[in-house]
C-alpha cells in the first residue's frame, strides 16, 4: 500500500452504509489472508450482504482506510447457552467486539490495539463493566488479546469433529470513567 504512514495515522470514525465497499474490502482482504494461512472461517462466514447488515444494525468503526471493528451490546446469536454461561456476570450488559480486521499489509502496527482500546473506552464511558469477544484459536490472536488484558473464559468448537476452536474472552473494565 502506498503512503503506508498516512494510513497508519488514521482516526477512528463510525462507518455507515456509504462505507460498505471500504469495510467489505478490509474484511475480504483479511479473509483471503487467513485462508492463505489455512484458516477459512472468515471466508465461509463473511459476505458483502452480511457486512451491509452489520452496518445497518451494529456500531461499525473504521481506523482510517485500513482497519475496522464491530461493536454491539448483545452476544452473538450463535453462542449456545453453555457458551454464554462461560462469561462472568453473563446477564449484565457488555460490549461485544466482532469482525476486528486490519488490512494485512498494515498489521502489527498497533491499529488493532487502538480499535480494542476504543471499545474499552466506549464501555467505560457508558458505565459498562465487560468487553467480550470470541476469536479463532490462533497463537498470535490469543497473545494479542491476552496482552490487551483479556482472559480466556471458555472455548467453542465448530466444524467436523470440532476441529475449529474459538476462544471466548472477556475483560473487566473500570466502568467508573
Amino acid at each position: 500500500m502506498e503512503n503506508r504512514e498516512v494510513f497508519l495515522n488514521g482516526q477512528i470514525r463510525k462507518a455507515g452504509q456509504a462505507n460498505l465497499a471500504l469495510v467489505w474490502g478490509i474484511i475480504r482482504e483479511c479473509a483471503e489472508d487467513l485462508s492463505n494461512k489455512g484458516f477459512t472461517h472468515w471466508s465461509k462466514y463473511y459476505r458483502e450482504s452480511l457486512v451491509a447488515r452489520m452496518l445497518e444494525k451494529k456500531d461499525v468503526y473504521l481506523w482510517g482506510e485500513v482497519g475496522t471493528m464491530t461493536m454491539g451490546l448483545e452476544l452473538p446469536w450463535y453462542y449456545s447457552k453453555e457458551d454464554i454461561n462461560c462469561f462472568s456476570e453473563a446477564e449484565r450488559p457488555g460490549i461485544c467486539i466482532s469482525a476486528l480486521a486490519v488490512r494485512p499489509d498494515c498489521q502489527n502496527a498497533g491499529i488493532g490495539g487502538k480499535l480494542v482500546d476504543f471499545a474499552i473506552n466506549h464501555a467505560k464511558q457508558r458505565g459498562i463493566e465487560w468487553v467480550r469477544l470470541d476469536c479463532r484459536l490462533i497463537p498470535s490472536l490469543e497473545r494479542f488479546y491476552k496482552n490487551m488484558g483479556f482472559n480466556e473464559v471458555g472455548r467453542m468448537y465448530e466444524g467436523n469433529d470440532d476441529e475449529e476452536v474459538y476462544l471466548l474472552m472477556e475483560k473487566r473494565v473500570d466502568a467508573g470513567g
